[in-house]
């Protein structure tokens, strides 16, 4: 059984030292429980924030988590055709949950030119798109624009500001591309898979990092900060049945060799589990989870 660390309620979003476990026991308390209330908070689409440092199953009617994820909670904002998991204190997302559904995967929108302000998420702490200007970072897309092109509401919904966080240009727009592409095409071949997509703030050794070290844009104002690491877990569904996972934990930095390729980052989802402490997909059937999150099951990754 997996150990899930309880985080305080630190504006840091640091971890406490009290760990509880996550497995049959904890799903069916959040099930009964907590969950029942999120259905209604995601179904109505409100933003109330929700106590900071519980971490909880969010498996509810919401096909983009219906596997869930349990972490590090702040503002959840229903965003029809993704989820996000908002943090107030970073303006970035803890991350984002989407499902991708192979039939609904094509179409072609012309690039969006500016990110609109979430009106969700309180003013104090909403991230806007001049944020981002003259820094030298990318508007990152957490939940991929890219992978909503089935509609014109579907891919405008992504340019929003609470589905971004600053990465750096070399790594948006060749290192991460490449990735959100393979898993593209893994969704298209297995036929649905759903994935969490978040960030992450760890030093070298994959240790948390305090946030007293954080780096934040723009210079000078600590309006947005900066993730040292991208991270993607996916639960892919073949079309008979069988489950498979990957993940990938891929840092934010400006500089790559050509030999670091989205193979090079892969790790089974039970490692990405430790280092962040959280818990991908628990409301699958313990059986599955248990053998699907241990290895890194077969596929071209590319380069």
């Amino acid at each position: 059984m997996q150990m899930v660390k309880r985080r305080n309620g630190r504006a840091d979003g640091g971890y406490a030292s009290k760990a509880f476990p996550v497995g049959v026991s904890c799903r069916r308390r959040a099930v009964s429980g907590v969950v029942t209330g999120l259905v209604a908070l995601l179904s109505a689409a409100v933003a109330a924030p929700v106590p900071t440092g519980q971490a909880v199953v969010l498996d509810t009617l919401n096909e983009n988590i219906r596997y869930g994820v349990a972490g590090p909670r702040g503002r959840v904002l229903d965003k029809e055709f993704f989820v996000v998991n908002y943090r107030d204190s970073c303006r970035i997302p803890y991350w984002a949950a989407y499902v991708i559904v192979a039939e609904s995967l094509y179409g072609r929108h012309a690039r969006l030119a500016r990110f609109r302000t979430d009106r969700q998420v309180p003013s104090e702490f909403r991230s806007r798109h001049d944020d981002y200007t003259g820094t030298g970072f990318d508007r990152g897309h957490l939940a991929p624009a890219e992978l909503f092109q089935r509609s014109d509401r579907a891919y405008a919904s992504t340019y929003v500001c609470s589905n971004i966080c600053p990465e750096h240009k070399r790594f948006n727009e060749d290192k991460w591309r490449t990735l959100e592409a393979q898993v593209h095409a893994l969704a298209d071949a297995q036929g649905r898979a759903w994935v969490v997509t978040g960030t992450a703030f760890l030093d070298t050794a994959f240790r948390p990092l305090p946030a007293a070290d954080y780096r934040w844009i723009p210079d000078g104002k600590r309006r947005v900060a900066v993730p040292t690491h991208v991270y993607d877990a996916v639960l892919a569904k073949d079309r008979s049945g069988r489950f498979t996972t990957y993940a990938f934990l891929l840092p934010n930095k400006p500089r790559w060799r050509r030999a670091e390729t989205s193979a090079s980052f892969l790790l089974p989802v039970d490692r990405l589990e430790e280092i962040l402490g959280m818990d991908f997909f628990p409301a699958l059937p313990d059986s599955i989870e248990a053998s699907c999150e241990r290895a890194n099951p077969g596929w071209q990754w590319g380069r």
